[in-house]
């Protein structure tokens, strides 16, 4: 199979996209065992993995040698992915907001921790979204529309 630079740029950015978000879980949720999942608060993971992400993207950039040319498919290509993400955000936030709100009605003296809660999945929400809309790309490209 011979891939072109935007099917590996495409590639690479759904496997950094992927390995950030299962870092970031990893951190939050923590490893089956005794230990603590979260001892620095928010603070710790969540600069982890911004600093994880922006190293990544510097690595990506770097690696690049040359523009690389885009035509009018791949401007469509790049505009249907973002529209998958952009579908799956819209959706990831109102079954979020939805779910704060049934529990809000049903358990409203325990509405506090879910805002930590709220906040990681957003987090997540937002790292998938970025997955989907590089793995969208990629299927495009290979699909050849």
């Amino acid at each position: 199979m011979n891939l072109g630079r935007n099917e590996l740029y495409a590639i690479v950015s759904v496997v950094s996209a992927m390995a950030i978000a299962g870092f970031y879980l990893i951190v939050i949720v923590g490893w089956p065992g005794p230990d603590e999942p979260v001892t620095q608060g928010l603070k710790g993971p969540l600069l982890k993995t911004i600093g994880l992400a922006f190293l990544l993207e510097i690595v990506i950039e770097i690696s690049r040698s040359g523009k690389v040319s885009m035509d009018e498919r791949d401007l469509v290509i790049r505009g249907r992915s973002y529209r998958n993400a952009y579908i799956y955000l819209s959706v990831a936030v109102v079954a979020m907001l939805g779910h704060a709100a049934i529990y809000l009605f049903v358990m409203p003296d325990a509405f506090e921790p879910t805002g930590v809660y709220m906040f990681h999945f957003l987090v997540m929400a937002l790292l998938t979204a970025s997955a989907v809309n590089h793995g969208s790309r990629l299927f495009f490209y290979l699909r050849g529309a």
